[in-house]
């Protein structure tokens, strides 16, 4: 555990270690992270109903597709510790 709730951050985390200087660079290439899960996460859920709907077995897609999700949520939460760390509230 990093001092905050949850799982220990696999970043910097800038509240906890003193800051890192973000800019407007590093929120719009979270933000451009979190879109592109969005989407892994859009085609997977597609491909699970694909496969269910001809019969075939969907635990390894179901899987991965919690992994996706579980990415997204650390993107999630480091492009709020970002925003923090910047004086702006997430």
């Amino acid at each position: 555990m990093n001092g905050l709730s949850g799982p220990t951050l696999p970043w910097p985390n800038p509240v906890v270690y003193g800051g890192m200087a973000y800019t407007a660079a590093h929120i719009r290439m979270a933000d451009e992270h979190i879109a592109q899960g969005e989407r892994h996460i859009v085609q997977q859920e597609e491909l699970i109903s694909r496969l269910r709907s001809h019969g075939l077995p969907t635990d390894q897609a179901e899987d991965l597709l919690a992994e996706f999700e579980a990415t997204l949520h650390q993107h999630r939460d480091h492009r709020a510790l970002m925003i923090i760390s910047m004086g702006g509230e997430a």
